[in-house]
């Protein structure tokens, strides 16, 4: 099978070898036709005289006594087809061939590029499923999300199965670096283990399983639902998080910046002093979240539910607040340096507090303490 495709591509070769040289030797005989080729081109019929002079001489005297010029007129044919296919041959085998042999390269390493992603996938899905079976024997008695209230001779045994976890996860995440899906993955399983989920933290379980640092930057978490899930200080930058439920989610030194959080739901969320510069919050549910101390600086926040949340001493420097609902929010100390606030929903600012505000300009002022809804600015 592999001799006759290599037979049938140097037959193709040979082909287009023979049709380049066919056109160029068409391209000559059409320069025939014309008389006035330059000589210096060697093509077409060519007539060359030559003068020979004769003296005839005295053998006495050595005078010359007669001078006989004699014209000789030499015919030069045109060079003949087979005259120029060698000419043609030595241009046109080396450049075709050497096209043929640079796309043959081009395939060939397109091929192995191909094959080597193929294999890094497979060991990517292998990494992780392994990681899914060895953490699955360990939860197997379901003793170890209730650690704290382990027996005194269990809790060891126990707490260094929570480091083990807490080692193997860091560990595949580190070899899913650019894998977003299986990223999202992992955290789905921690979570639907109650590993990573906030009752747990709260409830006396799980209390040193801490992924504080992890890269999760880019991961696909879209539509998921990871309520009460705790992912402090991690990275979370240029993630797909739209839609997904994050409601009473602990975030806080989180790094989301240019995270698509749009449709998502923060409602309750802890996530002072995280980082949302340029994130999309559009028609996000943030209600009743802490955003002390955060900076979201740039962050699209059109048409979102920020009642009753909290952006205490926040960085809204360039956000855009248009149509967005702030009924009771508190914005005590918010820097809203060229912030688009003037088209927030008119209807949803009751009762929102504004304190030793940058960037707010009278006329937004005028509008938010005007109307039947008034906003609090102290």
């Amino acid at each position: 099978m592999e001799k006759n495709k290599v037979f049938n591509n140097f037959f193709i070769k040979l082909m287009v070898v023979n049709i380049i040289l066919s056109f160029m030797s068409f391209m000559i005989a059409m320069l025939y036709q014309y008389r006035e080729i330059p000589k210096w081109t060697g093509i077409g019929i060519r007539w060359n005289k030559s003068v020979t002079i004769d003296k005839e001489t005295n053998p006495k005297t050595q005078q010359i006594t007669k001078i006989n010029k004699k014209t000789t007129e030499t015919f030069q044919p045109a060079k003949t087809l087979w005259d120029w296919l060698p000419v043609g041959g030595t241009i046109g085998i080396p450049i075709a061939l050497l096209y043929f042999e640079r796309r043959e390269q081009k395939r060939s390493e397109k091929k192995a590029e191909e094959k080597q992603q193929i294999s890094e996938n497979n060991l990517r899905e292998r990494a992780l499923e392994d990681y899914i079976d060895k953490i699955s024997e360990i939860l197997i008695n379901k003793e170890l999300p209730h650690i704290n209230n382990a027996d005194p001779e269990k809790f060891n045994e126990l707490n260094l199965k929570v480091e083990i976890v807490r080692t193997r996860t860091l560990l595949v995440l580190q070899r899913l670096h650019k894998d977003s899906k299986r990223k999202g993955r992992v955290i789905q399983f921690l979570y639907n283990t109650k590993l990573i989920a906030s009752q747990n933290f709260n409830n006396n379980i799980l209390t040193d399983f801490d992924l504080s640092g992890v890269d999760l930057s880019g991961v696909d978490l879209s539509d998921f639902n990871l309520s009460g899930v705790v992912l402090k200080n991690v990275k979370l930058s240029g993630a797909n998080l739209s839609n997904t439920d994050l409601s009473g989610a602990n975030l806080s030194d989180a790094n989301l910046s240019n995270t698509d959080l749009s449709g998502a739901n923060l409602s309750g969320a802890e996530l002072s002093s995280a980082k949302f510069v340029d994130a999309d919050l559009s028609s996000a549910n943030l209600s009743g979240a802490s955003f002390n101390d955060t900076r979201l600086s740039g962050a699209k926040l059109e048409k979102a539910n920020l009642n009753k949340a909290k952006f205490t001493k926040a960085n809204l420097s360039g956000a855009d607040f248009t149509a967005a609902k702030i009924k009771e929010a508190n914005f005590s100390g918010a820097d809203f340096t060229a912030a688009k606030i003037i088209d927030i929903d008119s209807n949803n600012i009751e009762n929102a507090r504004f304190r030793n505000n940058r960037g707010i300009s009278s006329e937004v002022k005028t509008k938010l303490t005007t109307g039947e809804q008034k906003a609090i600015f102290e």
